[in-house]
């Protein structure tokens, strides 16, 4: 895991492979990197089971903290997998799933990051009024550029 490469686990095997990760990024004598922190991500996006499911996207977002605390920088795969998480494990109908939809989006829009074409649609299912803010301004930005 401190390489931060690994095959993303089969669902039976999800438990040890989230402890092991789990260890990396919460070990105080290992300094996690960004490949660790996403992979960490990566596996809070699976679905959970039960009460599991809101700890799962706690527990992306307390990443997601330590993430931007340790000054790594969110890309794509970063907000992919947090938009995963969303998805997977809260209702669609969910107000957090929405109210935290809203916060990432404003958070990549604050960081200038462009979300490449799966992260959109990750963020369509999360919501689709998001989704339709995030092309429009998209569309307007392009606009001012010309």
């Amino acid at each position: 895991v401190q390489s931060g490469i690994y095959e993303l686990p089969r669902e039976d095997d999800l438990s040890e492979v989230e402890e092991e990760i789990h260890e990396s990024v919460y070990n105080k004598n290992v300094r996690p990197t960004q490949s660790t922190y996403n992979n960490a991500l990566a596996v809070c996006g699976h679905p959970h089971k039960g009460p599991m499911k809101e700890n799962a996207v706690d527990e992306a977002l307390d990443i997601h903290k330590r993430f931007l605390d340790a000054k790594f920088e969110s890309t794509s795969e970063t907000y992919l997998s947090l938009f995963k998480c969303l998805n997977k494990n809260l209702h669609k109908d969910s107000p957090r799933r929405i109210l935290v939809g809203k916060d990432l989006l404003e958070l990549s829009k604050t960081s200038g990051i462009v979300l490449d074409s799966s992260v959109v649609k990750a963020l369509k299912e999360v919501d689709s009024s998001l989704h339709r803010e995030y092309l429009k301004d998209l569309d307007s930005a392009s606009m001012t550029e010309e």
